[in-house]
C-alpha cells in the first residue's frame, strides 16, 4: 500500500478526532485490499457519518470540505484530493452502510490506525450498488478464505438483497464455469 495512504489515514482519524466526521469506514477497492488482492483504483473511496447539525442543512458535507482544504487538500473533479490521492466522500445512507460503518474494523498500517469497511459489508454493498466493476472485485471476494459467508448471508437477508444476490451468484457461478 503507498505510503501517501498513511496521510489519507491520519487525516481521517483527526477528522473524526476533530468531530469534523461522527463515523468513517474505507471502501471500494482500497478497502477490499485489506483482504484480497489488490484490484486498480483512481481513488480511495470513504464511506462517512456526518452530523448535520454542524454544518448546512442543505450540504451537510461542507464543513468536511472545509476541514480538510484548511489542512492543505485541494480539488480535482468531485474528489479532495490527500497525500496526492483522489478521495472520494460518499454519504451514508442509512441501512446497510450505517451498518458498516458502526462495524468498521480497526486495522493498522505503518504504525497509522485506519478504519475499514468488513469484507462482507464491502461485499452487501457491491451487491446492493449493482455496478459492474463489483461484479468483478466479487469474484476476488467470494473465492476468499477471508469471507465469513455466513455473516454475509445475514447481511444480505437483513438488508433485504436476497433477490439482487441470487442474481448475482448466478452470474458469478456462470462466469466462474
Amino acid at each position: 500500500m503507498p505510503t501517501s495512504f498513511t496521510k489519507i489515514f491520519a487525516e481521517l482519524e483527526a477528522a473524526l478526532e476533530a468531530g469534523v466526521i461522527l463515523r468513517y469506514g474505507v471502501g471500494g477497492a482500497i478497502g477490499a485490499t485489506f483482504y484480497v488482492e489488490a484490484a486498480e483504483t483512481e481513488g480511495v473511496d470513504v464511506f462517512i457519518a456526518v452530523d448535520s447539525a454542524r454544518g448546512s442543512p442543505l450540504d451537510p458535507f461542507r464543513a468536511v470540505f472545509d476541514y480538510f482544504r484548511n489542512r492543505g487538500a485541494g480539488w480535482q473533479d468531485e474528489h479532495l484530493v490527500i497525500g496526492g490521492w483522489p478521495v472520494h466522500f460518499l454519504p451514508s445512507t442509512g441501512g446497510l452502510v450505517d451498518d458498516a460503518l458502526e462495524h468498521a474494523r480497526m486495522l493498522e498500517v505503518e504504525g497509522q490506525q485506519v478504519r475499514v469497511l468488513s469484507l462482507e459489508h464491502l461485499a452487501a454493498i457491491a451487491v446492493e450498488t449493482k455496478r459492474a466493476k463489483d461484479r468483478i472485485r466479487m469474484h476476488q471476494i467470494w473465492e476468499s478464505p477471508e469471507l465469513d459467508r455466513q455473516r454475509f448471508g445475514t447481511l444480505i437477508a437483513n438488508f433485504g438483497l436476497a433477490e439482487r444476490w441470487a442474481r448475482w451468484l448466478a452470474l458469478l457461478e456462470e462466469e466462474g464455469e
